[in-house]
């Protein structure tokens, strides 16, 4: 094989390499509502519910994980509501938060430390969260792997109901 071939062989193999890594992502967000037009489902969708995933081979989302999802906005991006994770991870858990797609169907959570974590597309059906969590991780491949996840409504574990700097605290961190 030539030199120019072998040039062609190893251009198109990382042609194929970078379609492929773009092509298994995260689903692009939707458009979030502003808090405010959506606050009746805000309200609604306020509160702990118990993550539930059949693989739980991520750390962030073992077999069960209950999250609080607040109706405070995020300062720096007010579309974004904040989120409380209750996990052994706690003390890793640097961002989290959870926003409502314009369309008033689907919502969209994230947690993790900045370097991995996950990206959650779900819809709410009756008083049940389903939908897909997405491993991500800062080097490519990006997204790792996905799973089916389903959450349903639980009475709030006191300790997502302190103040963050209070939750680190009681959790040893």
């Amino acid at each position: 094989m030539s030199q120019d071939q072998l040039r062609a062989v190893r251009s198109l193999a990382a042609l194929v390499a970078i379609v492929l890594t773009a092509g298994c992502g995260v689903p692009s967000d939707p458009p979030f509502a502003h808090p405010h037009s959506v606050k009746n489902l805000v309200r609604r969708l306020a509160g702990c519910w118990q993550f539930e995933s059949l693989s739980g081979d991520s750390p962030y989302l073992e077999r069960q994980l209950t999250v609080r999802l607040d109706t405070t906005a995020r300062s720096h991006h007010p579309d974004l509501l904040t989120a409380a994770v209750d996990t052994p991870l706690a003390a890793r858990v640097r961002d989290a938060y959870w926003a409502i797609a314009v369309d008033s169907t689907r919502l969209v959570a994230h947690w993790g430390d900045g370097f991995t974590g996950l990206h959650l597309h779900l819809r709410l059906r009756a008083d049940t969260l389903r939908g897909r969590a997405y491993r991500l991780q800062d080097v490519v491949p990006f997204v790792r792997s996905s799973i089916r996840v389903t959450a349903w409504r639980v009475t709030c574990p006191s300790r997502l109901l302190l103040p963050p700097n209070q939750r680190l605290q009681r959790s040893g961190a």
